[in-house]
């Protein structure tokens, strides 16, 4: 396992949009080509200190990965 482990932490464990709403929103994205893999929701620590739900989704466009 690779990561940091932040222990205490409090963040809301329902996300407000679902695993197949973030797939869309990043194909809503323009030139976006497709998704790869599956979608992870994951626990994103901010610059505040304070963390947040996020997905991360492997999107395809014509010259280019993005990983968000």
């Amino acid at each position: 396992m690779i990561g940091t482990l932040y222990r205490d932490i409090d963040v809301p464990t329902t996300p407000r949009l679902s695993s197949a709403e973030a797939r869309e929103v990043m194909l809503g994205q323009s030139d976006a080509v497709s998704t790869l893999g599956d979608i992870d929701l994951l626990i994103l620590p901010l610059e505040t200190g304070a963390f947040a739900l996020a997905y991360r989704v492997v999107t395809t466009f014509p010259d280019d990965i993005l990983v968000s």
